[in-house]
Protein backbone atom coordinates (compact mmCIF):
# COMPACT_ATOMS: atom_id res chain seq x y z
CA UNK A 1 0.00 0.00 0.00
CA UNK A 2 1.58 3.39 -0.98
CA UNK A 3 1.96 6.28 1.44
CA UNK A 4 -1.19 8.29 0.75
CA UNK A 5 -0.57 11.17 3.16
CA UNK A 6 -1.78 14.41 1.60
CA UNK A 7 -3.72 12.70 -1.22
CA UNK A 8 -5.20 13.62 -3.60
CA UNK A 9 -2.41 15.60 -5.20
CA UNK A 10 -2.26 18.13 -8.07
CA UNK A 11 0.87 17.28 -10.07
CA UNK A 12 2.22 19.91 -12.50
CA UNK A 13 3.74 18.69 -15.75
CA UNK A 14 5.74 20.32 -18.55
CA UNK A 15 6.82 19.22 -22.03
CA UNK A 16 9.61 21.21 -23.62
CA UNK A 17 10.36 20.74 -27.32
CA UNK A 18 13.13 22.01 -29.55
CA UNK A 19 12.89 25.35 -31.29
CA UNK A 20 12.29 23.95 -34.78
CA UNK A 21 8.98 24.55 -36.44
CA UNK A 22 6.17 26.86 -35.52
CA UNK A 23 5.48 27.66 -31.85
CA UNK A 24 4.45 26.74 -29.23
CA UNK A 25 7.66 24.99 -28.28
CA UNK A 26 6.47 24.29 -24.66
CA UNK A 27 3.27 22.77 -23.21
CA UNK A 28 2.40 22.45 -19.53
CA UNK A 29 -0.55 21.65 -17.26
CA UNK A 30 -1.67 19.97 -14.03
CA UNK A 31 -2.52 16.30 -13.41
CA UNK A 32 -5.00 15.72 -10.54
CA UNK A 33 -4.91 12.34 -8.78
CA UNK A 34 -8.32 10.77 -8.24
CA UNK A 35 -7.52 8.42 -5.36
CA UNK A 36 -4.61 6.84 -3.58
CA UNK A 37 -4.58 3.28 -2.36
CA UNK A 38 -8.12 2.63 -3.56
CA UNK A 39 -9.08 -1.01 -3.86
CA UNK A 40 -9.60 -2.07 -7.43
CA UNK A 41 -11.82 -4.93 -6.32
CA UNK A 42 -15.52 -5.74 -6.02
CA UNK A 43 -17.39 -5.53 -2.72
CA UNK A 44 -20.61 -7.43 -2.17
CA UNK A 45 -23.53 -5.97 -0.23
CA UNK A 46 -26.66 -8.13 0.12
CA UNK A 47 -30.03 -6.94 1.39
CA UNK A 48 -32.14 -7.87 3.22
CA UNK A 49 -30.18 -10.01 5.66
CA UNK A 50 -33.00 -12.56 5.98
CA UNK A 51 -36.17 -13.56 4.11
CA UNK A 52 -39.44 -15.10 5.27
CA UNK A 53 -42.92 -15.95 4.05
CA UNK A 54 -46.11 -17.10 5.74
CA UNK A 55 -48.58 -18.62 3.33
CA UNK A 56 -51.35 -21.16 2.80
CA UNK A 57 -50.67 -24.63 1.39
CA UNK A 58 -50.31 -25.02 -2.38
CA UNK A 59 -49.47 -21.37 -2.98
CA UNK A 60 -46.42 -19.45 -4.16
CA UNK A 61 -45.00 -16.17 -2.90
CA UNK A 62 -41.99 -14.17 -4.05
CA UNK A 63 -39.49 -11.90 -2.33
CA UNK A 64 -36.69 -9.77 -3.75
CA UNK A 65 -33.07 -10.11 -2.69
CA UNK A 66 -30.73 -7.36 -3.86
CA UNK A 67 -27.07 -8.01 -4.59
CA UNK A 68 -25.17 -4.74 -4.81
CA UNK A 69 -21.55 -4.08 -5.71
CA UNK A 70 -20.01 -1.19 -3.75
CA UNK A 71 -16.52 -1.93 -5.08
CA UNK A 72 -14.58 -0.82 -8.12
CA UNK A 73 -14.49 -3.98 -10.23
CA UNK A 74 -17.08 -6.44 -11.56
CA UNK A 75 -18.63 -8.66 -8.89
CA UNK A 76 -19.17 -12.28 -9.88
CA UNK A 77 -21.57 -14.12 -7.59
CA UNK A 78 -23.46 -17.38 -7.25
CA UNK A 79 -26.30 -18.49 -4.98
CA UNK A 80 -26.61 -22.01 -3.61
CA UNK A 81 -29.34 -23.40 -1.36
CA UNK A 82 -28.76 -25.20 1.92
CA UNK A 83 -31.46 -27.29 3.58
CA UNK A 84 -31.25 -27.15 7.35
CA UNK A 85 -32.48 -29.65 9.89
CA UNK A 86 -32.80 -26.80 12.35
CA UNK A 87 -34.60 -23.62 11.37
CA UNK A 88 -32.65 -20.46 12.15
CA UNK A 89 -34.93 -18.94 14.75
CA UNK A 90 -36.29 -15.48 14.09
CA UNK A 91 -35.67 -14.41 17.68
CA UNK A 92 -34.81 -16.41 20.75
CA UNK A 93 -37.47 -14.50 22.66
CA UNK A 94 -40.09 -16.03 20.37
CA UNK A 95 -39.28 -19.56 21.52
CA UNK A 96 -41.88 -21.34 23.64
CA UNK A 97 -40.96 -23.96 26.20
CA UNK A 98 -37.22 -23.30 26.25
CA UNK A 99 -34.47 -25.29 24.58
CA UNK A 100 -35.37 -28.74 23.33
CA UNK A 101 -32.96 -31.54 24.20
CA UNK A 102 -31.11 -33.03 27.16
CA UNK A 103 -27.63 -32.89 28.67
CA UNK A 104 -25.33 -35.32 30.42
CA UNK A 105 -22.20 -34.87 32.50
CA UNK A 106 -19.27 -36.78 31.05
CA UNK A 107 -17.20 -36.24 34.20
CA UNK A 108 -17.08 -33.85 37.15
CA UNK A 109 -14.20 -33.29 39.55
CA UNK A 110 -15.25 -34.19 43.09
CA UNK A 111 -12.71 -31.92 44.75
CA UNK A 112 -11.31 -28.59 43.64
CA UNK A 113 -7.73 -27.84 42.74
CA UNK A 114 -6.18 -24.36 43.09
CA UNK A 115 -5.95 -22.47 39.78
CA UNK A 116 -4.92 -18.92 38.91
CA UNK A 117 -8.04 -16.78 38.71
CA UNK A 118 -9.09 -13.59 36.96
CA UNK A 119 -10.41 -12.41 40.32
CA UNK A 120 -6.91 -12.39 41.78
CA UNK A 121 -4.83 -15.11 43.35
CA UNK A 122 -6.10 -18.65 43.07
CA UNK A 123 -9.51 -20.23 43.18
CA UNK A 124 -10.59 -23.83 43.57
CA UNK A 125 -11.48 -25.13 40.11
CA UNK A 126 -13.51 -28.27 39.40
CA UNK A 127 -12.84 -29.29 35.80
CA UNK A 128 -15.91 -30.83 34.14
CA UNK A 129 -17.07 -32.08 30.77
CA UNK A 130 -20.62 -32.08 29.46
CA UNK A 131 -22.54 -33.06 26.35
CA UNK A 132 -25.78 -31.54 25.11
CA UNK A 133 -27.99 -33.61 22.80
CA UNK A 134 -30.37 -31.44 20.80
CA UNK A 135 -33.84 -32.87 20.14
CA UNK A 136 -33.20 -32.66 16.40
CA UNK A 137 -29.48 -33.28 16.01
CA UNK A 138 -27.88 -31.22 13.27
CA UNK A 139 -25.03 -32.35 11.05
CA UNK A 140 -22.57 -30.12 12.89
CA UNK A 141 -19.93 -31.07 15.46
CA UNK A 142 -19.32 -28.30 18.00
CA UNK A 143 -16.68 -28.15 20.75
CA UNK A 144 -16.62 -25.44 23.43
CA UNK A 145 -14.69 -24.31 26.47
CA UNK A 146 -16.31 -21.89 28.94
CA UNK A 147 -15.64 -20.69 32.50
CA UNK A 148 -17.95 -17.70 33.08
CA UNK A 149 -18.05 -17.33 36.87
CA UNK A 150 -21.32 -15.39 36.81
CA UNK A 151 -23.29 -17.42 34.27
CA UNK A 152 -22.21 -20.85 35.39
CA UNK A 153 -21.99 -24.11 33.48
CA UNK A 154 -23.94 -25.61 31.92
CA UNK A 155 -25.79 -22.32 31.45
CA UNK A 156 -23.07 -20.04 30.10
CA UNK A 157 -23.87 -17.71 27.23
CA UNK A 158 -22.28 -20.26 24.88
CA UNK A 159 -24.57 -23.02 26.20
CA UNK A 160 -27.68 -20.88 25.89
CA UNK A 161 -26.83 -19.79 22.36
CA UNK A 162 -26.11 -23.29 21.04
CA UNK A 163 -29.25 -24.71 22.62
CA UNK A 164 -31.35 -21.90 21.17
CA UNK A 165 -30.02 -22.77 17.71
CA UNK A 166 -30.85 -26.43 18.20
CA UNK A 167 -27.20 -27.54 18.05
CA UNK A 168 -25.64 -30.46 19.90
CA UNK A 169 -22.19 -29.86 21.41
CA UNK A 170 -19.42 -31.14 23.68
CA UNK A 171 -18.29 -28.77 26.45
CA UNK A 172 -15.38 -28.43 28.86
CA UNK A 173 -15.70 -26.08 31.81
CA UNK A 174 -13.77 -24.48 34.64
CA UNK A 175 -10.06 -25.07 34.05
CA UNK A 176 -10.54 -28.28 32.03
CA UNK A 177 -8.07 -27.03 29.44
CA UNK A 178 -6.47 -30.47 29.19
CA UNK A 179 -9.75 -32.15 28.28
CA UNK A 180 -10.53 -29.40 25.77
CA UNK A 181 -7.09 -29.74 24.13
CA UNK A 182 -7.45 -33.52 23.90
CA UNK A 183 -10.83 -33.29 22.17
CA UNK A 184 -9.63 -30.52 19.87
CA UNK A 185 -6.61 -32.59 18.83
CA UNK A 186 -8.88 -35.58 18.08
CA UNK A 187 -10.36 -33.55 15.20
CA UNK A 188 -13.68 -33.73 13.41
CA UNK A 189 -15.01 -30.41 14.67
CA UNK A 190 -17.02 -28.07 12.45
CA UNK A 191 -17.02 -25.20 14.95
CA UNK A 192 -14.96 -24.41 18.07
CA UNK A 193 -15.93 -21.81 20.68
CA UNK A 194 -13.51 -20.65 23.37
CA UNK A 195 -14.97 -18.48 26.15
CA UNK A 196 -12.20 -18.12 28.72
CA UNK A 197 -12.67 -15.44 31.37
CA UNK A 198 -11.94 -16.98 34.80
CA UNK A 199 -8.95 -19.36 34.81
CA UNK A 200 -5.42 -18.99 33.43
CA UNK A 201 -4.84 -21.20 30.37
CA UNK A 202 -1.55 -22.80 29.43
CA UNK A 203 0.16 -21.62 26.27
CA UNK A 204 -0.47 -25.11 24.89
CA UNK A 205 -4.18 -24.29 24.77
CA UNK A 206 -3.46 -21.29 22.55
CA UNK A 207 -1.14 -23.46 20.46
CA UNK A 208 -3.96 -25.95 19.88
CA UNK A 209 -6.42 -23.20 18.99
CA UNK A 210 -3.95 -21.67 16.56
CA UNK A 211 -3.34 -25.00 14.85
CA UNK A 212 -7.08 -25.42 14.40
CA UNK A 213 -7.72 -21.86 13.15
CA UNK A 214 -4.68 -21.71 10.86
CA UNK A 215 -5.69 -25.07 9.41
CA UNK A 216 -9.00 -23.70 8.14
CA UNK A 217 -11.22 -24.21 11.19
CA UNK A 218 -14.16 -22.03 12.18
CA UNK A 219 -13.56 -20.54 15.61
CA UNK A 220 -14.64 -17.80 18.02
CA UNK A 221 -12.08 -16.94 20.69
CA UNK A 222 -12.36 -14.75 23.77
CA UNK A 223 -9.84 -14.88 26.61
CA UNK A 224 -8.90 -12.62 29.50
CA UNK A 225 -5.30 -13.75 28.94
CA UNK A 226 -3.62 -12.54 25.76
CA UNK A 227 0.06 -13.45 25.46
CA UNK A 228 1.38 -10.64 23.22
CA UNK A 229 3.19 -12.06 20.25
CA UNK A 230 1.53 -15.48 20.32
CA UNK A 231 0.77 -16.76 16.82
CA UNK A 232 -2.92 -17.26 17.67
CA UNK A 233 -3.60 -13.54 17.79
CA UNK A 234 -1.88 -13.02 14.45
CA UNK A 235 -4.04 -15.75 12.95
CA UNK A 236 -7.13 -14.02 14.37
CA UNK A 237 -5.94 -10.62 13.11
CA UNK A 238 -5.58 -8.86 16.48
CA UNK A 239 -2.63 -6.89 17.85
CA UNK A 240 -2.74 -6.36 21.63
CA UNK A 241 -2.76 -2.71 22.75
CA UNK A 242 -3.99 -2.77 26.36
CA UNK A 243 -6.21 -4.72 28.75
CA UNK A 244 -9.72 -3.55 29.65
CA UNK A 245 -9.56 -3.37 33.45
CA UNK A 246 -12.08 -2.56 36.16
CA UNK A 247 -14.53 -0.95 35.58
CA UNK A 248 -15.38 -2.65 32.26
CA UNK A 249 -15.67 -0.37 29.23
CA UNK A 250 -18.85 -0.28 27.09
CA UNK A 251 -18.69 -1.86 23.65
CA UNK A 252 -20.16 -0.07 20.62
CA UNK A 253 -21.07 -1.39 17.16
CA UNK A 254 -18.80 0.18 14.58
CA UNK A 255 -20.75 -1.47 11.77
CA UNK A 256 -24.31 -1.52 13.16
CA UNK A 257 -25.72 -2.94 9.91
CA UNK A 258 -23.58 -6.07 10.08
CA UNK A 259 -25.40 -9.40 10.47
CA UNK A 260 -23.63 -10.04 13.80
CA UNK A 261 -25.85 -7.38 15.32
CA UNK A 262 -29.06 -8.10 13.39
CA UNK A 263 -29.51 -11.73 12.30
CA UNK A 264 -31.41 -13.52 13.65
CA UNK A 265 -31.56 -11.21 16.68
CA UNK A 266 -31.31 -7.46 17.01
CA UNK A 267 -28.55 -6.88 19.59
CA UNK A 268 -28.24 -3.60 21.53
CA UNK A 269 -24.78 -2.18 22.18
CA UNK A 270 -23.18 -3.29 25.43
CA UNK A 271 -23.53 -0.02 27.31
CA UNK A 272 -25.12 -1.20 30.56
CA UNK A 273 -22.49 -3.36 32.27
CA UNK A 274 -22.77 -4.54 35.86
CA UNK A 275 -19.35 -6.08 36.23
CA UNK A 276 -17.62 -3.63 38.58
CA UNK A 277 -15.47 -5.72 40.90
CA UNK A 278 -16.20 -9.02 39.18
CA UNK A 279 -12.94 -9.49 37.29
CA UNK A 280 -9.53 -7.89 37.09
CA UNK A 281 -9.46 -8.03 33.28
CA UNK A 282 -12.63 -7.83 31.13
CA UNK A 283 -11.05 -7.91 27.70
CA UNK A 284 -8.56 -6.18 25.44
CA UNK A 285 -8.11 -3.11 23.30
CA UNK A 286 -6.65 -4.31 20.01
CA UNK A 287 -5.73 -3.10 16.55
CA UNK A 288 -6.86 -5.21 13.55
CA UNK A 289 -4.24 -6.44 11.12
CA UNK A 290 -4.53 -5.57 7.44
CA UNK A 291 -7.25 -7.61 5.74
CA UNK A 292 -9.27 -8.06 8.94
CA UNK A 293 -12.48 -6.24 9.80
CA UNK A 294 -13.12 -4.45 13.10
CA UNK A 295 -16.88 -4.64 13.72
CA UNK A 296 -17.05 -3.21 17.25
CA UNK A 297 -14.89 -1.26 19.66
CA UNK A 298 -14.67 0.87 22.76
CA UNK A 299 -15.48 4.21 21.08
CA UNK A 300 -18.56 5.63 19.39
CA UNK A 301 -19.13 5.94 16.52
CA UNK A 302 -15.68 4.54 15.58
CA UNK A 303 -13.66 3.00 14.14
CA UNK A 304 -10.68 4.46 15.92
CA UNK A 305 -7.07 3.29 16.14
CA UNK A 306 -6.18 0.89 18.97
CA UNK A 307 -9.79 0.69 20.17
CA UNK A 308 -11.14 -2.43 18.44
CA UNK A 309 -12.94 -5.17 20.40
CA UNK A 310 -14.46 -7.54 17.80
CA UNK A 311 -12.57 -8.68 14.69
CA UNK A 312 -13.77 -10.83 11.80
CA UNK A 313 -11.30 -12.44 9.42
CA UNK A 314 -10.05 -15.34 7.34
CA UNK A 315 -12.93 -15.21 4.88
CA UNK A 316 -15.49 -14.92 7.66
CA UNK A 317 -14.52 -18.11 9.56
CA UNK A 318 -12.65 -16.62 12.57
CA UNK A 319 -13.80 -14.16 15.21
CA UNK A 320 -11.71 -12.49 17.89
CA UNK A 321 -14.03 -11.34 20.70
CA UNK A 322 -12.11 -9.02 23.00
CA UNK A 323 -14.65 -8.75 25.85
CA UNK A 324 -15.96 -11.21 28.42
CA UNK A 325 -19.57 -12.15 29.23
CA UNK A 326 -19.43 -12.07 33.02
CA UNK A 327 -19.87 -8.29 33.26
CA UNK A 328 -23.01 -8.22 31.11
CA UNK A 329 -26.40 -9.07 32.62
CA UNK A 330 -28.32 -6.60 30.45
CA UNK A 331 -31.45 -7.14 28.40
CA UNK A 332 -31.71 -3.63 26.97
CA UNK A 333 -34.23 -4.58 24.29
CA UNK A 334 -36.50 -6.18 26.92
CA UNK A 335 -37.13 -9.35 24.93
CA UNK A 336 -36.43 -11.75 27.79
CA UNK A 337 -33.05 -12.88 26.44
CA UNK A 338 -29.75 -11.44 27.65
CA UNK A 339 -28.06 -9.28 25.03
CA UNK A 340 -24.80 -11.22 25.35
CA UNK A 341 -26.57 -14.48 24.51
CA UNK A 342 -28.11 -12.90 21.42
CA UNK A 343 -24.68 -11.80 20.17
CA UNK A 344 -23.33 -15.35 20.57
CA UNK A 345 -26.35 -16.70 18.66
CA UNK A 346 -25.73 -14.31 15.79
CA UNK A 347 -22.00 -15.03 15.62
CA UNK A 348 -22.48 -18.79 15.79
CA UNK A 349 -25.16 -18.75 13.11
CA UNK A 350 -22.89 -16.74 10.81
CA UNK A 351 -20.06 -19.26 11.14
CA UNK A 352 -21.93 -22.56 11.21
CA UNK A 353 -24.12 -22.57 8.10
CA UNK A 354 -23.65 -23.56 4.45
CA UNK A 355 -21.28 -26.52 4.87
CA UNK A 356 -23.23 -28.70 2.41
CA UNK A 357 -25.39 -26.80 -0.12
CA UNK A 358 -28.14 -28.83 -1.77
CA UNK A 359 -31.47 -28.27 -3.46
CA UNK A 360 -34.39 -27.09 -1.30
CA UNK A 361 -37.61 -28.27 -3.01
CA UNK A 362 -39.80 -25.40 -1.78
CA UNK A 363 -37.26 -22.66 -2.56
CA UNK A 364 -35.91 -21.27 -5.82
CA UNK A 365 -33.95 -18.21 -6.96
CA UNK A 366 -33.68 -16.47 -10.30
CA UNK A 367 -31.08 -15.69 -11.44
CA UNK A 368 -28.87 -18.05 -9.45
CA UNK A 369 -25.64 -16.41 -10.61
CA UNK A 370 -24.48 -13.30 -12.37
CA UNK A 371 -22.08 -10.43 -12.76
CA UNK A 372 -22.83 -7.05 -11.20
CA UNK A 373 -20.78 -4.12 -12.39
CA UNK A 374 -19.17 -1.64 -10.00
CA UNK A 375 -21.72 0.67 -8.42
CA UNK A 376 -24.68 -1.38 -9.69
CA UNK A 377 -27.09 -3.85 -8.11
CA UNK A 378 -28.94 -6.96 -9.29
CA UNK A 379 -32.42 -7.98 -8.07
CA UNK A 380 -32.91 -11.69 -7.43
CA UNK A 381 -36.40 -13.19 -7.27
CA UNK A 382 -36.76 -15.69 -4.42
CA UNK A 383 -39.82 -17.95 -4.74
CA UNK A 384 -41.48 -19.80 -1.86
CA UNK A 385 -43.65 -22.74 -3.03
CA UNK A 386 -45.79 -24.51 -0.41
CA UNK A 387 -47.19 -27.07 -2.84
CA UNK A 388 -47.51 -30.43 -1.11
CA UNK A 389 -46.13 -29.17 2.21
CA UNK A 390 -47.84 -29.90 5.50
CA UNK A 391 -48.61 -27.04 7.84
CA UNK A 392 -45.51 -26.08 9.84
CA UNK A 393 -42.21 -24.18 9.79
CA UNK A 394 -39.42 -24.82 7.28
CA UNK A 395 -35.87 -23.42 7.27
CA UNK A 396 -33.10 -23.01 4.71
CA UNK A 397 -30.17 -20.78 3.87
CA UNK A 398 -29.14 -18.99 0.72
CA UNK A 399 -25.36 -19.25 0.45
CA UNK A 400 -23.96 -16.44 -1.71
CA UNK A 401 -20.35 -16.78 -2.80
CA UNK A 402 -18.50 -14.15 -4.79
CA UNK A 403 -15.11 -12.87 -5.85
CA UNK A 404 -15.19 -10.25 -3.10
CA UNK A 405 -11.60 -10.66 -1.83
CA UNK A 406 -11.76 -9.04 1.59
CA UNK A 407 -14.08 -7.96 4.40
CA UNK A 408 -14.69 -4.41 3.28
CA UNK A 409 -17.92 -2.42 3.72
CA UNK A 410 -21.23 -4.18 3.24
CA UNK A 411 -21.73 -7.77 4.30
CA UNK A 412 -18.04 -8.23 4.58
CA UNK A 413 -16.93 -11.61 3.23
CA UNK A 414 -16.82 -13.75 0.13
CA UNK A 415 -19.59 -15.87 1.71
CA UNK A 416 -22.88 -14.24 2.67
CA UNK A 417 -25.51 -16.41 4.35
CA UNK A 418 -29.15 -15.30 4.13
CA UNK A 419 -31.45 -17.31 6.43
CA UNK A 420 -34.80 -18.16 4.83
CA UNK A 421 -37.93 -19.30 6.66
CA UNK A 422 -41.26 -20.54 5.36
CA UNK A 423 -44.34 -20.96 7.55
CA UNK A 424 -47.14 -22.97 5.98
CA UNK A 425 -50.44 -22.23 7.68
CA UNK A 426 -53.12 -24.83 8.27
CA UNK A 427 -55.53 -24.89 5.31
CA UNK A 428 -58.97 -23.29 5.66
CA UNK A 429 -61.55 -26.07 5.47
CA UNK A 430 -65.15 -25.92 4.19
CA UNK A 431 -68.07 -28.34 4.49
CA UNK A 432 -69.94 -29.39 1.34
CA UNK A 433 -73.33 -30.98 2.11
CA UNK A 434 -75.26 -33.05 -0.46
CA UNK A 435 -78.99 -33.77 -0.74
CA UNK A 436 -81.64 -34.93 -3.25
CA UNK A 437 -83.96 -32.34 -4.76
CA UNK A 438 -86.48 -34.05 -7.03
CA UNK A 439 -86.66 -37.78 -6.34
CA UNK A 440 -85.91 -40.53 -6.85
CA UNK A 441 -82.28 -41.44 -6.31
CA UNK A 442 -79.32 -40.93 -4.01
CA UNK A 443 -76.13 -38.82 -3.81
CA UNK A 444 -73.09 -39.91 -1.83
CA UNK A 445 -71.38 -39.10 0.39
CA UNK A 446 -73.81 -36.96 2.39
CA UNK A 447 -71.08 -34.38 3.14
CA UNK A 448 -67.36 -33.75 2.61
CA UNK A 449 -64.73 -31.49 4.20
CA UNK A 450 -62.77 -29.66 1.51
CA UNK A 451 -59.69 -27.41 1.66
CA UNK A 452 -60.15 -23.86 0.46
CA UNK A 453 -59.77 -23.66 -3.31
CA UNK A 454 -60.04 -27.42 -3.86
CA UNK A 455 -62.81 -29.41 -5.61
CA UNK A 456 -64.67 -32.52 -4.55
CA UNK A 457 -66.68 -35.29 -6.25
CA UNK A 458 -70.06 -36.90 -5.50
CA UNK A 459 -71.68 -40.04 -6.94
CA UNK A 460 -75.31 -39.79 -8.18
CA UNK A 461 -77.35 -43.00 -8.41
CA UNK A 462 -80.93 -42.81 -9.86
CA UNK A 463 -83.60 -45.29 -8.80
CA UNK A 464 -84.91 -47.83 -11.31
CA UNK A 465 -86.93 -46.04 -13.96
CA UNK A 466 -85.28 -42.66 -13.23
CA UNK A 467 -82.38 -40.70 -14.66
CA UNK A 468 -80.25 -37.72 -13.62
CA UNK A 469 -81.95 -34.41 -14.27
CA UNK A 470 -79.06 -32.08 -13.37
CA UNK A 471 -77.22 -30.81 -10.28
CA UNK A 472 -77.90 -27.59 -8.39
CA UNK A 473 -77.09 -26.08 -5.00
CA UNK A 474 -74.99 -23.20 -3.72
CA UNK A 475 -71.52 -24.57 -4.53
CA UNK A 476 -69.66 -23.18 -7.55
CA UNK A 477 -70.88 -24.93 -10.71
CA UNK A 478 -68.96 -28.02 -11.68
CA UNK A 479 -69.19 -30.77 -14.28
CA UNK A 480 -71.15 -34.04 -14.63
CA UNK A 481 -69.44 -37.03 -16.23
CA UNK A 482 -71.73 -40.06 -16.25
CA UNK A 483 -72.94 -40.32 -12.68
CA UNK A 484 -69.92 -38.48 -11.13
CA UNK A 485 -70.33 -34.79 -10.30
CA UNK A 486 -67.24 -32.64 -9.56
CA UNK A 487 -67.77 -29.24 -7.98
CA UNK A 488 -66.02 -26.01 -8.85
CA UNK A 489 -63.34 -24.57 -6.52
CA UNK A 490 -64.82 -24.43 -3.02
CA UNK A 491 -64.37 -21.14 -1.17
CA UNK A 492 -67.10 -21.40 1.51
CA UNK A 493 -69.53 -23.87 3.05
CA UNK A 494 -72.07 -24.83 0.39
CA UNK A 495 -74.57 -27.44 -0.84
CA UNK A 496 -74.85 -29.83 -3.79
CA UNK A 497 -78.42 -30.88 -4.77
CA UNK A 498 -79.03 -33.84 -7.09
CA UNK A 499 -82.22 -33.90 -9.21
CA UNK A 500 -83.77 -36.93 -10.92
CA UNK A 501 -86.69 -37.47 -13.34
CA UNK A 502 -88.58 -40.50 -14.74
CA UNK A 503 -86.99 -42.11 -17.71
CA UNK A 504 -88.71 -41.17 -21.03
CA UNK A 505 -91.09 -43.94 -22.49
CA UNK A 506 -90.98 -45.34 -26.09
CA UNK A 507 -92.16 -42.90 -28.86
CA UNK A 508 -95.16 -43.54 -31.37
CA UNK A 509 -94.90 -46.53 -33.79
CA UNK A 510 -94.19 -45.90 -37.46
CA UNK A 511 -95.85 -48.17 -40.19
CA UNK A 512 -93.31 -49.35 -42.61
CA UNK A 513 -94.65 -49.56 -46.21
CA UNK A 514 -92.78 -51.99 -48.37
CA UNK A 515 -91.47 -50.81 -51.66
CA UNK A 516 -93.47 -52.24 -54.62
CA UNK A 517 -92.05 -53.19 -57.95
CA UNK A 518 -93.72 -52.21 -61.33
CA UNK A 519 -96.13 -55.14 -61.32
CA UNK A 520 -97.13 -54.52 -57.76
CA UNK A 521 -97.68 -50.88 -58.49
CA UNK A 522 -100.02 -51.69 -61.40
CA UNK A 523 -102.00 -54.18 -59.33
CA UNK A 524 -102.35 -51.62 -56.54
CA UNK A 525 -103.65 -49.09 -59.08
CA UNK A 526 -106.32 -51.51 -60.39
CA UNK A 527 -107.34 -52.29 -56.83
CA UNK A 528 -107.75 -48.64 -55.90
CA UNK A 529 -109.62 -47.95 -59.15
CA UNK A 530 -111.99 -50.82 -58.42
CA UNK A 531 -112.64 -49.50 -54.96
CA UNK A 532 -113.44 -46.11 -56.39
CA UNK A 533 -115.84 -47.57 -59.00
CA UNK A 534 -117.73 -49.56 -56.38
CA UNK A 535 -118.14 -46.54 -54.21
CA UNK A 536 -119.47 -44.55 -57.15
CA UNK A 537 -122.11 -47.25 -58.03
CA UNK A 538 -123.35 -47.34 -54.44
CA UNK A 539 -123.83 -43.61 -54.45
CA UNK A 540 -125.87 -43.79 -57.75
CA UNK A 541 -128.09 -46.45 -56.40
Amino acid sequence: MPDCAGAPWDLPWNILGDTWGAPPHEVNGTFSSVACGASQAPNIDVAPLSLSSTQAPNTTETRTLTIANDGEADLEWEIAEEPVLRALRGSVAERAGGASGHGEWLYRAETGTPALSNRGGTKLARPTAYRWHAARPAQLNVLIYADDAYHEAPDTFLDQALQALGLSYTAHYDDDFAGFEADLAAGGWDLVLFGNESYFPDSSTFDALNTYAAGGGRVIVTSWVMFPGHALWTTLGATWVADDVDPPAPVYWWQPGHRFFNVPNSVPEFTSLTGVGRYQIYGQYVEPLAGFQALAGYTAPGPDPDQAALILGNGGRTIFKGFADGQNDADLDGDGVLDGVELWINMISALSFCPDPADVPWLSVSPASGTTTAGASTPVTVTFDSTGLAAGAYGANLCITSNDPDPGPGNGTDLVVVPVSLTVTAPVMHTVTSSVGTPAGTIAPPSQTVAHGATTTFTLTPDAGYEIDGVGGTCPAGSLAGNLYTTGAITADCTVIANFRPEAGPGPSVLEIPTLGPAGGALLGLLLAGLGLGTLRRRRA
